[in-house]
């Protein structure tokens, strides 16, 4: 019977897990442009400077103004900074 539980504990793990991705609604990208919690194990100084440029332009700008306003900051084309910028928020929510 313990050997059950054990089972029936792991599958209940495994499918919290595989819960489909959240949209990104105007109050989560509102709770990403205040956040400061980062997980990082080391100091990557432009990819921090990008995140935090990011979270503060999301602040009062929409995902594509604030990708418009950031791609020449970082030598990026718009395009690509729109995606990076659409990636990091449905990694984020």
């Amino acid at each position: 019977m313990r050997l059950g539980a054990m089972a029936g504990a792991c599958a209940a793990l495994v499918l919290l897990g595989s819960a489909p991705p959240q949209d990104a609604t105007p109050e989560k990208l509102r709770e990403l442009s205040k956040g400061s919690l980062t997980y990082r194990s080391y100091p990557q100084p432009r990819a921090v400077e990008w995140e935090t440029a990011l979270r503060k332009a999301l602040a009062t700008q929409t995902p594509n103004a604030a990708a418009d306003a950031l791609a020449p900051n970082f030598g990026l084309k718009q395009e690509t900074m729109r995606e990076l910028v659409r990636l990091w928020i449905a990694v984020q929510v």
